[in-house]
């Protein structure tokens, strides 16, 4: 005869926990081990005793540099087999590697046959040769055919020759306008942990950016209700990875330009993270939801933030997720972590946690 499945109540306080902390521990049966067929998240009762600026999301990235603007467009002209190629590029591009790419990937029969570096030691642009041609027909020249130069400004001194497959043709002269931009540099900002409003982080930024980024002057100020960040000693943007602060302060990353001055284009978002997870990789035993990046995650279920710094969220599911395994699994301990919107162990302060789950088993806890 098959056993009667019973329906439990499961309370988990973490204050009970066997290892690990509040928000990243294990919790054990003791002696016993329990047959589970399904369960489900009911309640939960978590502090809000994290801060919005912590250990996961205090730094961001500044880079400092400048754009290749190449106005009038630049004819790059060679001959090769006694065939003429040109390849022309204008525009702005991000930085020199931005340049360097867009040169080194044209799809031209030029890009064909050399290949564009810079050597930084040297301030010298380089050229490698990535193909075999006829000697004596293989030449790096001004462009005959019209259009302004890229070689001199790059530079080179045409005529070369550049028929050997492997040669390597390092520039003569150092580099002009506007191929004289090199590639940015890259400064870390560290934000104190803490509980920020959108005036204590505009308060606090001055000396963050000043301690990381000391050639220059930092001012912070807010423009009709926007961050407005300007500085005297660098030419700068937001780090296109995806980080908190800047985000925090309303500026999009991918719409920055370098420049001393930034406006941000949004109003600040300070509130931190929407939802806290739970997850249990024992629990959930492959029932796991995608939730950033596409990355799985053994999520148990989704609790919102409604409360303020200080304050509490408790919630009760409106209907359970039930999460039936294929077969019974036993379990003497399991683990739980409360999570971010980032995928991040939140830091509860030691504050303790109280879940409760609904669990189907044979036997009655």
């Amino acid at each position: 005869m098959k056993e009667e499945i019973k329906r439990n109540l499961l309370i988990v306080n973490s204050r009970d926990k066997v290892r690990g902390t509040t928000s990243d521990f294990t919790y054990n049966f003791g002696e016993n081990s329990l047959e589970i067929e399904a369960i489900a998240l009911k309640q939960a009762s978590i502090p809000h005793t994290y801060t919005n600026i912590n250990d996961t999301n205090n730094t961001f990235t500044i880079e400092d540099g400048a754009a290749v603007v190449i106005v009038p467009t630049r004819v790059a002209t060679i001959t090769w087999n006694s065939i003429v190629y040109e390849l022309e590029i204008g525009g702005i591009y991000e930085n020199q590697n931005e340049f360097i790419k867009a040169f080194n990937e044209s799809e031209t029969g030029v890009s064909e046959v050399i290949q564009l570096s810079y050597n930084s030691g040297l301030n010298r642009y380089v050229l490698t040769v990535i193909d075999n041609g006829d000697p004596g027909n293989c030449n790096m020249i001004p462009p005959i055919n019209g259009g302004a130069d890229m070689w001199a400004p790059l530079g080179f001194v045409t005529p070369i020759n550049i028929a050997t497959f492997g040669t390597v043709i390092t520039a003569t002269n150092a580099p002009v306008a506007p191929f004289n931009v090199t590639s940015s540099t890259e400064y870390t900002i560290t934000i104190p942990n803490g509980q920020y409003d959108f005036t204590t982080l505009v308060a606090a930024l001055p000396a963050a950016l000043s301690a990381a980024m000391p050639l220059g002057s930092w001012t912070v100020v807010i423009t009709a209700g926007k961050t407005n960040i300007s500085s005297t000693g660098y030419t700068w943007k937001f780090s296109n990875n995806s980080e908190d602060i800047p985000h925090m302060l309303g500026y999009e990353a991918s719409n920055m330009t370098y420049d001393v001055q930034h406006i941000a284009l949004g109003v600040p978002d300070m509130y931190g993270t929407r939802y806290l997870y739970v997850a249990s990789n024992t629990l959930a035993n492959g029932y796991n939801a995608i939730q950033k990046n596409g990355n799985k995650t053994s999520i148990l279920g989704a609790i919102p933030v409604c409360s303020t710094q200080g304050g509490i969220d408790r919630f009760e599911q409106p209907y359970l997720v039930l999460k039936k395994y294929d077969q019974s699994i036993n379990i003497n301990e399991f683990d739980i972590q409360i999570l971010d919107d980032n995928n991040n162990v939140i830091d509860l302060q030691s504050a303790d946690v109280v879940l409760v789950f609904e669990i189907w088993a044979t036997v009655r806890l």
